[in-house]
Formats: C-alpha cells, sequence, structure tokens
C-alpha cells in the first residue's frame, strides 16, 4: 500500500460480516518505502526496515439476533412430524399444533441458531436440535423453549429469547379437575360462548 507522509493511512475493516462477537487480530507492517536493505554480510541477506503492529478488533455480538430460532417441530409417539395448525407468528415468536387422540405425548425438536450458547424448554436446559419429549396429561398445553446466549466478556448475566409452542391434543376423555372452594369464594353461572 502506497502513502504519502502527509496523509493519514486509512485501511477499511470489515467487521459487519457477522452477527456473532468479533475478536480480530490485524497486522499491519510499515516499512522503508526507499527499499534499501541492512546487515548483512557486503550486502547479501539485508533487510529492509520494518516495524509490526497489530491491532485487536473487538465488536459485541447482535444479541437481538444470536437467540433467534432455526427451527420448530412437533413429532407424534410414533416419530412422525405433524403439521402446524397454522403459520407461525414469527414477530411474537408463536407456533401452533395439534396432536393425534392416539398420541400420549408429544416430541419437541428446537434447533436455536449456531450463535446460541444454550436452550431450554420449560426451564430445563435442552441440547439444541434434539428430540425432548412431553406427556400430554391435558387438553391444551404450551411448551416455552428459550435460545439463550452467554459470554462474560459482552453479558453479565444471560440474554434469551422465548418462543411458545402452544399444543393441542384430539384426546375426548381428560381427567376431571376436582375443585373446591368456600361458597363464598364462588359464582358459578351459564357460559354463553358454550352450547347446550
Amino acid at each position: 500500500l502506497k502513502y504519502s507522509p502527509l496523509d493519514p493511512i486509512e485501511i477499511p475493516i470489515f467487521v459487519n460480516d457477522t452477527i456473532a462477537a468479533l475478536d480480530r487480530k490485524v497486522s499491519i507492517t510499515l516499512e522503508d518505502p526507499s527499499g534499501k536493505k541492512f546487515g548483512g554480510f557486503l550486502g547479501i541477506g539485508g533487510k529492509t526496515r520494518s516495524w509490526d503492529y497489530k491491532i485487536r478488533c473487538l465488536q459485541p455480538p447482535e444479541f437481538q439476533k444470536v437467540v433467534t430460532i432455526d427451527d420448530i417441530k412437533v413429532k407424534n409417539d410414533k416419530n412422525e412430524y405433524l403439521k402446524p395448525d397454522k403459520d407461525a407468528d414469527l414477530e411474537t415468536g408463536q407456533y401452533w399444533y395439534t396432536i393425534p387422540a392416539t398420541s400420549t405425548g408429544a416430541y419437541l425438536k428446537a434447533t436455536c441458531g449456531k450463535y446460541a450458547s444454550s436452550m431450554t424448554v420449560n426451564g430445563k436446559p435442552v441440547t439444541s436440535g434434539s428430540d425432548y419429549w412431553i406427556d400430554m396429561r391435558e387438553p391444551h398445553v404450551t411448551w416455552l423453549v428459550e435460545c439463550r446466549y452467554q459470554d462474560s466478556m459482552w453479558t453479565q448475566s444471560a440474554v434469551a429469547r422465548s418462543y411458545q409452542v402452544h399444543v393441542s391434543h384430539l384426546m375426548d376423555t381428560f381427567s376431571r379437575p376436582h375443585v373446591r372452594l368456600m361458597p363464598q369464594d364462588g359464582q358459578c353461572g351459564e357460559d354463553e360462548d358454550v352450547d347446550g
């Protein structure tokens, strides 16, 4: 790179080629432009005068992007993938599925982005991309998936984004809950939204 001693040296270094944290070293060598060599023996084996500089470039990750999810799938107990009830709401991170009446539960397969450091399902650590079995004892449940990022250089605590997987069960018979309460604490009335 040719330069004028009267002008500053400007070299662009691109750091926006990744959403991950950046820790890059850039080497700059300043060399005598005359090309004269010094040292050696009888002018042989000499070296031009130069000096090397090492510059360390640091950039934090794009936190909202490193905790995005790549894929969410649900399988029945026969290891068959289920079609979602409708398109996912990517803005709010919500997904909807219905499992067959014959299934006693389902497998959740969630895959966080490659820069996420960990993942949890309902608060339990789970390996990203693995099958996670969840029993279905109720007609409807919501599973909470979190993609997390933690790095002592950039975060004091984990940065996370949550995704909700709503799963309904077609089974007709469920154990009815037993409700007990004092007369003054309860109120009964007709539900106008329910036929019959």
